[in-house]
């Protein structure tokens, strides 16, 4: 039962994916799936014992030396009741720790309920530790965005502006300047933690890049796996618009600008198209200017020194 504070998101895992990030067997994979909505974990030590209340069973379950041990003082009766009861309510999947073999009642039971079962040799604190790593990861608040995304100096530079603004073009001078492809057009943008976001490209279009009037094409069969990045940060924001006559444009840039995307603050700068502008150079200088801001250069400073020098 899911206590009415609890308010995540279920998720699918995979068996096979799951099994992979935290180095475990599966050992009975269900139904290949499982659904989880919490990095937290259980140790069903007072359920074998036969207390139910307040049982965290949308927790995934962790059998250690403890829970094993009094399994085996029980007499089977006692214990195949437990058990029963146990794989009444919708957990998602058993692990089984310290190589211990897992017991067959155990099996049969989650065969019968579809609840996947794993056995790791780690201990029951190091995999609690990876499971925590790895469903950060799974749960993790996700959104689709119109935009690229590419590491320009090491720096997750994502250029947002409207169709035919010329953003795949301009990902493909930053790439012929040794720049690396995040995503085209559409980026996948997940909150990794209150300050960190991170990007990357659907799995249809990862490493392609759509050039109006040429099509289709793949990024890194042209220009080397060195050309491409699965994933990066979002460290700055660049929106492309049609230069405006009207409009006053940043020129001294003491101020900067944010954005807030999932609670998240990031830069954001505004970059003018127009004919005969060379805006690969622009974003170039926008990741270097955040590069020197995060090492605690301010501009402003320099200015002022400088007019005092004339002074």
């Amino acid at each position: 039962m899911i206590d009415e504070e609890q308010q995540y998101v279920f998720k699918k895992v995979a068996v096979d994916f799951f099994a992979q990030q935290i180095e475990a067997v599966c050992v009975a994979p269900g139904r290949g799936y499982f659904r989880v909505n919490c990095t937290d974990t259980n140790r069903p030590a007072m359920q074998l014992a036969g207390y139910f209340d307040h049982f965290a069973d949308y927790r995934i379950q962790v059998f250690g030396n403890q829970e094993m041990g009094y399994m085996s003082e029980l007499p089977e009766s006692l214990l195949e009741e437990r058990l029963a009861k146990f794989f009444q309510f919708d957990i998602p999947c058993v692990i089984v720790c310290n190589g211990t073999q897992v017991h067959p009642g155990i099996l049969r039971h989650a065969e019968d309920n579809g609840v996947p079962v794993f056995s790791c040799m780690e201990s029951t604190s190091v995999l609690v530790h990876k499971v925590v790593d790895c469903l950060d990861d799974v749960l993790a608040p996700e959104m689709q965005m119109h935009a690229n995304l590419l590491d320009v100096y090491n720096v997750g530079v994502m250029v947002r502006g409207e169709s035919g603004m010329g953003k795949s073009e301009l990902a493909l001078e930053l790439l012929k300047r040794g720049h690396l492809l995040v995503a085209d057009d559409v980026t996948v943008v997940k909150k990794v933690n209150e300050k960190r976001l991170l990007g990357y490209a659907p799995k249809a279009t990862r490493h392609l890049i759509e050039i109006r009037g040429l099509g289709i094409l793949d990024v890194k069969k042209l220009y080397g796996m060195a050309a491409v990045l699965d994933k990066k940060s979002v460290d700055v924001i660049i929106d492309m618009e049609m230069w405006d006559t009207e409009k006053g444009y940043e020129r001294l840039g003491f101020d900067v600008n944010y954005d807030t995307l999932m609670g998240v603050q990031i830069p954001r700068y505004v970059m003018p198209v127009r004919p005969g502008r060379n805006l690969a150079v622009v974003v170039e200088a926008t990741a270097m200017d955040f590069r020197m801001k995060k090492s605690g250069f301010k501009i402003e400073e320099e200015m002022e020194e400088r007019l005092k020098q004339i002074d």
